[in-house]
């Protein structure tokens, strides 16, 4: 599937599934937004003219419209990455049989407290 494609695929479920859960979400489609290599290494340079970073940023940018909720630019790496470690949540309940809480996958609100205590944590 080309870039386009992608683009133009994942915009159009993003607008008409706002709500959707994490649990939800084409296969086809976790594939092509989840970031396969390192996230640092894919955090170096223009990450975000990258198709995964803005299908993100489109994903970012529906929310803000629809809740009239401002996330600010300096949080949006940090929950860039939190959007990609909840990407990886259907894999992980295949693998594992375990369940997982499921929550809206497009909830910024939500995924931005998870970075924040994944921070908080980290810095212990």
């Amino acid at each position: 599937m080309t870039t386009k494609r992608i683009l133009r695929s994942s915009f159009r479920f993003i607008d008409q599934h706002p709500d959707i859960t994490w649990d939800c979400v084409p296969e086809s489609l976790l594939k092509c937004w989840h970031v396969v290599v390192p996230l640092d290494e894919y955090m170096k340079g223009a990450y975000e003219v990258r198709y995964e970073y803005r299908i993100f940023s489109y994903a970012l940018r529906k929310y803000m419209e629809r809740t009239g909720k401002y996330i600010p630019v300096e949080k949006r790496k940090a929950l860039f990455r939190a959007f990609q470690m909840v990407l990886l949540l259907p894999y992980i309940k295949h693998h594992s049989g375990e369940s997982y809480p499921v929550f809206g996958l497009f909830d910024f609100s939500f995924l931005l407290d998870f970075a924040e205590i994944h921070r908080s944590a980290a810095m212990r």
